[in-house]
């Protein structure tokens, strides 16, 4: 059996049983519970229509966010321009071409 068909069938068998665990924790946590009523219409209309469609008015959303995971998602992009800039740079193209 090659590595190909055995990590094949290592992720079927894998999805398969998440799959099943998953099903079965659904019904043993929402078994007993009765569905939800619907949520009220939080939008109001402006009265105005674009392209034959009503336009609603929504509340405002916050949005909250650590200001340190922020930088490091900065700090990353830059690393990996920094790195791909210097992977196109004339030095290494001509390094590769020498070859």
């Amino acid at each position: 059996m090659s590595a190909r068909t055995r990590n094949r069938k290592l992720y079927v068998t894998a999805i398969a049983a998440a799959t099943a665990f998953a099903i079965i924790a659904g019904l043993t946590i929402t078994g007993d519970v009765t569905p939800a009523e619907p949520a009220p219409m939080v939008g109001s209309f402006t009265g105005e229509y674009v392209d034959g469609v009503p336009v609603y008015r929504l509340p405002s959303v916050n949005v909250a966010v650590s200001r340190t995971a922020e930088l490091a998602r900065i700090q990353q992009e830059d690393r990996l321009a920094a790195a791909a800039d210097r992977a196109r740079s004339p030095a290494v193209v001509a390094a590769v071409g020498a070859r």
